[in-house]
């Protein structure tokens, strides 16, 4: 079974369709989310719909849990509590019900699926870094064979096995069966590698590998609606740069 993997889409339309588009073509079999459908975007009520059709499972982010009141948002710097604040005005009961009702984590075929840090996922802590990575190393033999996470918007995986842990850089590799993984699924709706162009994962369950895919999108159609919705501008100004 192939499963795509989209993160972070936040509320960047253009993005989401065309990766969905793209997953076509990959013929994936599942779609699963990690989170932070809402956020810094113009479409939150249009993505939430698409993700409560299109995705068979999908893990609370940080924003959507900002936004729904399961977590503390005051000190969000000035621009992203604002947009926070639109989006709750944006939404539909449908979607609030949708969000608020989300797991922080879930497991599903075998893989476990959170936001943050898998070591408590109510907390959103990131993993992106190898000195990051290696706080997780005492909690190896708690940890599933695979775990997908997002939040950070990049692209990384770690590789543990016993007391040590490494990076994978290659863009598609296998599972060795000695090891255990945390991937950071990169990000559809704001990338933050330098590369502005959509990102999501695919997972073959029968292979045992994973894949990392980058799509073009209308860039400007997604920046234009952020500045006609009143929305901060730095938040349009990065999705060229893929910051």
């Amino acid at each position: 079974m192939k499963i795509g993997i989209i993160s972070d889409i936040h509320a960047n339309l253009e993005a989401l369709e065309a990766v969905l588009k793209s997953l076509e073509t990959d013929k994936v079999d599942r779609i699963v989310c990690l989170g932070d459908v809402v956020g810094y975007g113009a479409s939150p009520r249009e993505c939430c719909e698409i993700i409560m059709s299109v995705c068979d499972v999908c893990v609370i982010g940080n924003h959507d849990a900002a936004i729904t009141g399961k977590m503390d948002y005051s000190y969000y710097y000035d621009a992203a509590h604002m947009v926070l604040d639109w989006t709750k005005t944006q939404l539909s009961d449908a979607c609030r019900e949708y969000l608020s009702a989300l797991p922080y984590h879930l497991e599903y075929e075998g893989i476990l699926l959170c936001h943050g840090s898998p070591v408590d996922a109510q907390s959103f802590e990131y993993i992106f870094s190898i000195e990051q990575a290696r706080t997780i190393i005492p909690h190896f033999e708690n940890l599933k064979p695979l775990t997908l996470i997002g939040h950070s918007h990049l692209f990384k995986t770690f590789a543990y096995i016993e007391n040590e842990v490494n990076d994978v850089l290659a863009q598609k590799f296998g599972l060795r069966r000695n090891y255990k993984y945390i991937i950071s699924s990169g990000s559809v709706g704001q990338p933050r590698d330098y590369d502005s162009r959509a990102g999501y994962g695919i997972y073959d369950t029968e292979m045992r590998t994973f894949e990392i895919k980058r799509i073009e999108y209308d860039v400007e159609k997604s920046a234009n609606r952020i500045i006609s919705a009143g929305l901060p501008s730095a938040f349009a100004k990065r999705l060229y740069m893929g910051l």
